[in-house]
Formats: C-alpha cells, structure tokens, sequence
C-alpha cells in the first residue's frame, strides 16, 4: 500500500518522543536497577522505568571502551569499520595519539538522529577518535558536546596516562582532555583544569543548562516550548575508574542513597581490598 501523504509535510507533523541514551563502562548486572539484587536503592528510578518500559535481556556488545561504542555509533560489527585488530599502544583502544577513527563514509548514530529531525546533545566520553576535526562530535551529528576523548582523565586535574614534550619549556607533560563545544555561543575550548568541580557534575549541570535553553527556546513560539524533539546521549566518566576520586565523598553519598551505612561500608571495604596492589 502506498501512501499518497507528503512525506516532508508527515514528518513535521508526527510527534517523535525525547530520547535520552546513557552508556557506562565498567558496570555489571547487579550494580544498579532493575536487575540489581541489593544495589537497586543507588538507583532508584532506574527499576520505575523498567516497570513502566521495556527490559531488554538479550543483545550483543563489545568489551572494551572503544569498540562497543564503535559498535553503538555505527550499528555495525567493528569489523566492518576496522576496530576488529588491534591498533597502537592501548590496543584497540583510542588514545591521546591515536591516529583513526570511524572513517567518514560510515553515517554515525548522532547524524541519523539530526537528519530525522532532533536536536542532537552529547555529553561525557567520546573515545571513538578526535585526531582531526572531521571526526569530532560537532561533525558527526551533535551540534553541542562537553567532555573528553580519550579512556578518561583524572576527575579533577584532566590529566590522562598519556605524555608530551611541552615546546616551551622542554619539559614532560601529561595531556589534558576536557572540552565543551557549545554550538548557542559557537565556543569550541579546552578546559585545562578547574579546582572546583569533578568532571561528571560539570557534565551534567551543563547538560542540564542545555535541555533547559532547548526546552524553552522554542522553534515554534506558538507552541509555548521546544516542538523539535530532543536526543540526548551521555555516557559519564564516574563507573569508569576512580581516577581522583574523594572515596569519604562517594560514601556518604552511597550512605544517602541508600540509608544503609553498614552495607555501604561493606562494599567500599571490599572494593578497596581488590584496589589494592597484589590484589
């Protein structure tokens, strides 16, 4: 059956929902929502959503940081993009020199999304390939982004693992990897280091600031709010590793979240015995 409806006029018509996409590294089945067995308090709207949503139990993904989000932006096999050998230094990760990408012939998630008509944000770590402008994300569909490139700086410092000669003065230096790219201002920067926020809350509050400025710009002023739907990808830097991390911080916090001291302290006991060198 074909339709005789214009296609332009039916997509600016049919109202598409807001998708919010998270990615974490580093967390297993039973650290949060619905299929935690004890976690689930961390998380508390996460087993709502699955309630009230669809949980999906089966489905296929890759191990490491590079090649599952390769897999997630691209939807195809890495080996059909060529992260499927390793590549230099971290393997098949990407790092501060990594030289490849995702090469531009491949149509990544972000672009698909904005050509459907949403307005594309992302926000934490991209770790897909930055060695030249084309492969950033402001060029592959999302018109704003904060956050970092590489596996991960520290927390507070951005520095990574990875070292340059600083041409100035000649000596060594760690590379730093924090950047915003705001497409409102048209600000493109590299935040060197900020004493007074761990990256993950930067993340967030300025995403936050951005779905508030879209929510209420409005395209259609007739409207009241923003009619153009949202995609919202983040993928935070927090499960990843504890580089920085304030572990008297994270417990109370966890102490909050869940109300329960004695199994908090617990699990942070254990998981300071395998942070332990030998361990």
């Amino acid at each position: 059956h074909e339709s005789s409806a214009d296609p332009a006029r039916e997509k600016a018509t049919i109202q598409r929902p807001h998708i919010f996409l998270s990615l974490v590294d580093d967390v297993g089945h039973n650290d949060m929502g619905a299929s935690s067995t004890d976690l689930s308090g961390f998380t508390p709207y996460m087993p709502a959503l699955a309630k009230d949503g669809v949980v999906l139990s089966n489905y296929y993904g890759q191990s490491m940081c590079t090649p599952a989000r390769v897999a997630l932006h691209s939807g195809k096999f890495v080996h059909r993009t060529g992260f499927s050998t390793p590549g230099y230094g971290a393997g098949y990760e990407i790092s501060s020199f990594s030289h490849y990408s995702i090469p531009p012939r491949n149509q990544l998630l972000g672009t698909r999304m904005t050509e459907l008509g949403y307005h594309s944000l992302y926000g934490g770590k991209w770790n897909i390939g930055h060695c030249h402008e084309a492969y950033l994300p402001f060029n592959r569909g999302y018109s704003s982004f904060i956050g970092y490139y590489t596996t991960g700086p520290n927390y507070y410092t951005f520095d990574t693992t990875d070292w340059y000669v600083n041409e100035t003065t000649g000596n060594y230096s760690l590379v730093k990897d924090f950047w915003v790219y705001d497409n409102s201002t048209g600000e493109n920067y590299a935040v060197h280091q900020h004493d007074d926020f761990y990256t993950d809350t930067h993340i967030a509050d300025t995403l936050t600031k951005w779905v508030y400025e879209h929510a209420n710009e409005g395209v259609y002023p007739e409207a009241g709010s923003n009619s153009t739907p949202l995609f919202l990808h983040t993928a935070f830097q927090g499960p990843h590793g504890d580089k920085g991390l304030n572990f008297s911080l994270a417990k109370q916090m966890a102490i909050m979240a869940t109300g329960d001291k004695k199994k908090v302290e617990a699990k942070l006991l254990r998981l300071e015995k395998l942070r332990a060198p030998g361990s």
